[in-house]
């Protein structure tokens, strides 16, 4: 062996090993699911809305007494002091008149410390309230999320394995119409066959052969699809494994009723009357405690800190009661959570309805799934026979071309339904599984 055949077959090795170890292989819906878990950001985000949801809560605590305040400092230069009149008689002056007297010193430097703390704040305690709402919300809210996800996962992954079904039987097909073909190829050059039956062989082996490439690329399109729903990196190569013929089978459905829609809405006719009676609370009067306390030094020389003049103090406490006085705006904001009310009571209503006829839709689903699937595959196996038979019957020269390539036309045909079918049960009964766990 040469040194560049050598150095070409360690390169070849590599490349299979390297493509072998990036591959992952999907054997079940439930793995795929898994893989979903560890790499979806819709998942992800439905996590971190409920952190922030939880943070929100703690700051709504510190809402309830909502407190307020500020500390700043100023250094000023008078530049030209205010002047006020005094009688000047006081001053030495003639009675009766009055003489202009500058008042204050020209540098000045201030602290001040401010602080409002809400001792009856009633839109606090809603607020409250509505945190503790929210988080509960949020986190049905991501089982909703992923309960949707995972359903809309379902439907593609299936209609991949359904490609893929129809893809094994189509290559079936070609072969079986690449057979039919030969046979008429040789009676033809026997003369038992004419032009045209020669080209109708053809074109059934040409238009089976393109059924199975578009088919190949719908796998294609359908996996991207599938990359796209569970966040799977677009150059991560994917095999789906899971059997179908052989894996059908009527088994006792048990499906609970789930709640998880009726909880929602709940929560969410909840969260409006609480924001309602929040708007009806911010048009109420908040009393507070309130407290300042200041410190002043006077300077007749631009010195900052003079430690030779004496800071001045001064500062008070006391109650302090505010009453809004309704806008536009609050009163606009007042009838909309009003109405957002009454939108969410009969949106609970109805989802209460609808979880109650959800489970016994799924299992008419189901059962009717099943007996679908299995007349379709009955009437396959009918169709297989008669073409088969037909094709025998057509090289005894029993049967035309044009009767044995219609069998073969709905043989093909009902072999697709009842792959879809099959598939169609199996889809069904993942629907069930979501909807028996996540809830």
């Amino acid at each position: 062996m040469t040194k560049a055949s050598f150095c070409m077959m360690c390169c070849f090795w590599i490349t299979l090993f390297t493509h072998t170890r990036a591959q992952t292989v999907i054997s079940s819906f439930d793995e795929l699911l898994q893989l979903t878990g560890a790499k979806s950001l819709t998942l992800k985000n439905t996590d971190i809305t409920i952190t922030q949801a939880k943070k929100a809560r703690l700051a709504s605590l510190m809402g309830i007494v909502d407190p307020t305040g500020s500390v700043s400092g100023s250094y000023t230069n008078n530049t030209q002091l205010p002047v006020s009149l005094f009688p000047a008689e006081i001053l030495g002056g003639q009675p009766g008149t009055f003489q202009e007297v500058p008042l204050g010193v020209q540098y000045q430097t201030n602290f001040n410390a401010y602080i409002d703390i809400k001792l009856l704040n009633p839109q606090g305690w809603s607020n409250l309230r509505l945190a503790k709402i929210n988080i509960d919300l949020s986190e049905t809210e991501q089982k909703l999320t992923r309960k949707q996800l995972y359903e809309d996962i379902a439907a593609v992954y299936f209609n991949i394995l359904t490609l893929q079904e129809q893809l094994t039987a189509t290559g079936q097909n070609v072969a079986a119409a690449d057979t039919l073909a030969q046979t008429v190829a040789e009676k033809y050059r026997q003369g038992l066959a004419n032009g045209q039956e020669l080209n109708d062989s053809q074109a059934t082996l040409l238009s089976t052969q393109e059924s199975y490439r578009q088919i190949q690329y719908l796998v294609e399109q359908q996996i991207l699809s599938l990359k796209v729903l569970c966040d799977i990196p677009e150059t991560e190569q994917i095999q789906f494994t899971q059997p179908v013929q052989g894996n059908v089978d009527l088994y006792t459905v048990n499906i609970s009723e789930n709640t998880l829609q009726a909880t929602n809405a709940m929560l969410q006719e909840k969260y409006a009357q609480v924001n309602y009676y929040k708007m009806v609370n911010s048009n109420l009067p908040t009393l507070s405690i309130i407290g300042s306390s200041t410190r002043q030094q006077f300077n007749t020389v631009p010195r900052l800190f003079d430690n030779r003049v004496n800071w001045i103090p001064s500062s008070y406490i006391g109650l302090q009661i505010s009453m809004p006085i309704p806008g536009t705006n609050s009163i606009a904001g007042f009838y909309k959570a009003r109405f957002d009310y009454e939108r969410a009571r009969n949106g609970a209503i109805q989802a209460r309805a609808n979880a109650q006829s959800a489970a016994k839709q799924l299992q008419v689903e189901y059962n009717k799934s099943f007996s679908q699937y299995k007349n379709n595959q009955q009437v396959y196996e009918l169709h297989r026979d008669s073409y088969q038979k037909n094709a025998l019957n057509y090289q005894a020269g029993i049967l035309t071309l044009d009767q044995t390539i219609n069998s073969f036309n709905t043989m093909v045909n009902s072999q697709y339904q009842a792959i879809s079918s099959a598939i169609q049960v199996l889809l069904t009964e993942a629907k069930i599984n979501i909807h028996n766990k996540i809830q």
